[in-house]
């Protein structure tokens, strides 16, 4: 049995020899002669090993099979097609050595570097040169320096500066997406890309979420006197993955039923019940966040498109529950709270990278979510100095950090849907609004739309409540699948660019110029809610796929941005009681 097994064992490896020198031969054909690159297809070679009846063996010699295929070509290699095999919180010690492919989100990223790719040394006593190739499918970075000279069999050479040849090469922080952050802390890996994969025109940023396929290395690094061990991710492929209305794939199938729905004469009302199910009334409420959802930064605009929301109510008002459900419907979504943030967390820091020790600029939660939404809870309890650094990300749309000699200026097409308690935790109906929300000024003036709950006991309001808690009265029937809802939103964010009619604009003068009028020192009237009108009739004609706000449109924006301003008793000046207390249950 023994000579059996001993028999089998050599006939394996030299079939394993065999069907990977035809692979070699057949394949490294097609090389990119241009970029010294070679690229495969994981699905080709994993099929060569299999019908030979060689998988095992192929699963637990991977690295040396893509070595010895680099080193035949002295190419790097890309690897299309690889599954994922590894969550990145689950890589381990144990996988060194191992090829990894795993999804994360783009912390930070570093300036483009040369890196050696060919490096041709010369003997000094016969000036014989040898040329050496930069093994990528390596885990220990051996030295290329020739050890004897096999012309003259000397021992003293140099490199030639002039004949080496070098690639570009980026670093990376790669860490866990964000719905795989389930408690603990967030792992991170350094990830080296090399080659085409490190060109701009890749267009990964941080914030993005990635496909990572590579090599997992431990690499030596100096801290203080000691060396220590980390790990490091040497790319064979990167993948952008869907993060925003801009990659979402939409189909033919898809765009049929989105303009079926939009043709529906109830779509508002059935796409305002489907954002927001579980909410019972608080139809203002989902008006709004309905129209923030189908807002958008556009690259083009200078001006802010995107809406930004405060809820501000006593506790109980579900207002954290809306923020939950907000971030589950976006493809990049943020979470924070008040208590527990910083300035470097919520917009950025300076670090210094463990690889190279020079300083770069790691962004933070808001430029991280550009082109989605941070659900910023608690926002009454955020530090004074941070509240005044969000000026920049609400409305200019962009964060600049200062720190370590380096200057560095990130987009933050970010909507900001925030939460707050009152001052003394529940709202004064004979105290003014304004004078119970702890914000400065220059922050509350960059939300468009402005909620106040207030929990005022009401029996027919109080029944329907608890009645809820037991499954009823919530609304199920009619309403539109989450997958479809967000395609729909992606769609129309990324096809409807809608422009303004002239009766829409008359509107909108007559009403500014009323509520103006009417102002007092609750709450300042000013251009910034001019520019709400705006932004909220754009989102209406575009949640309707129409290229143009007419009428209609600007009709109901008014009546959206007056809901918001009734809560401050700012329009319709009755009782502090029954202007404040939010008209829930009159349907």
């Amino acid at each position: 049995n023994l000579n059996n097994a001993t028999q089998k064992l050599e006939d394996n490896s030299k079939s394993f020899a065999k069907t990977l020198n035809y692979f070699i031969e057949q394949y490294t054909q097609q090389y990119n002669i241009e970029t010294n690159t070679l690229t495969i297809d994981y699905r080709d070679i994993e099929g060569i090993f299999n019908n030979e009846g060689l998988k095992d063996l192929f699963e637990s010699k991977k690295l040396e099979i893509f070595r010895e295929i680099s080193k035949n070509v002295e190419k790097r290699i890309i690897l299309q097609e690889m599954p994922v095999t590894h969550e990145l919180k689950d890589i381990l010690s144990l996988n060194i050595g191992e090829v990894v492919c795993f999804e994360g989100v783009i912390k930070s990223k570093s300036e483009i570097r040369p890196e050696p790719n060919k490096i041709t040394y010369g003997c000094r006593t016969c000036q014989y040169e040898i040329k050496r190739f930069v093994q990528q499918i390596d885990i220990d970075d051996n030295s290329l320096h020739p050890n004897f000279c096999p012309e003259c069999g000397g021992k003293n050479f140099m490199e030639i500066k002039g004949e080496t040849e070098f690639i570009d090469v980026v670093h990376i922080k790669i860490e866990e997406p964000f719905e795989k952050r389930i408690g603990g802390n967030v792992r991170n890996f350094a990830c080296l890309i090399k080659g085409p994969l490190a060109h701009p025109n890749q267009n990964l940023y941080p914030g993005d979420k990635v496909q990572i396929t590579g090599i997992l290395k431990e690499i030596k690094v100096e801290r203080g006197r000691t060396k220590k061990g980390m790990f490091v991710i040497d790319v064979l492929n990167q993948i952008g993955l869907q993060t925003n209305y801009k990659t979402i794939d939409i189909t033919e199938e898809d765009e049929k039923q989105i303009l079926e729905l939009a043709e529906q004469p109830d779509n508002f009302q059935k796409l305002k019940d489907s954002i927001l199910p579980d909410l019972i009334g608080n139809d203002e409420i989902k008006e709004g966040i309905l129209c923030q959802a189908f807002s958008v930064e556009k690259d083009d605009n200078p001006k802010r498109d995107g809406i930004h929301i405060l809820l501000a109510g006593d506790p109980g008002t579900d207002k954290s529950q809306i923020l939950k459900r907000i971030e589950s419907l976006n493809f990049k979504a943020g979470h924070a709270v008040g208590g527990g943030t910083s300035e470097a967390g919520i917009l950025g820091v300076a670090i210094r990278d463990e690889i190279t020790g020079s300083w770069s600029i790691e962004p933070g939660l808001m430029p991280m979510c550009n082109d989605g939404i941070i659900a910023f809870d608690e926002l009454d309890k955020t530090h004074h100095i941070l509240l005044g650094k969000l000026n920049e990300a609400m409305e200019q749309q962009t964060v600049t950090i200062t720190k370590a000699g380096s200057s560095i200026t990130y987009p933050c097409r970010t909507l900001v849907l925030a939460a707050l308690n009152p001052k003394n935790g529940h709202f004064d109906s004979y105290k003014g609004v304004r004078e119970q929300i702890q914000l400065p000024d220059s922050v509350l003036d960059r939300f468009d739309l402005i909620y106040i709950l207030q929990d005022i006991p009401n029996k027919k309001k109080d029944g329907k409540i608890v009645r809820s808690f037991g499954g009823y009265g919530s609304i199920k029937d009619n309403l539109i699948p989450d997958d479809l809802l967000q395609k729909y939103i992606n769609f129309a964010k990324r096809e409807i660019n809608p422009t303004y009619s002239p009766e829409a604009v008359k509107l909108f003068i007559e009403y500014y110029n009323e509520i103006r009028s009417d102002c007092d020192n609750v709450k300042y009237i000013g251009p910034r809610d001019a520019e709400a009108l705006f932004r909220i009739a754009k989102t209406i004609a575009r949640i309707e796929l129409k290229n143009v706000v007419n009428e209609d449109h600007a009709k109901k924006a008014i009546k959206i941005l007056d809901d918001s301003l009734k809560t401050f008793y700012l329009t319709e000046r009755e009782n502090n009681v029954e202007a404040l207390e939010m008209n829930v249950f009159d349907k």
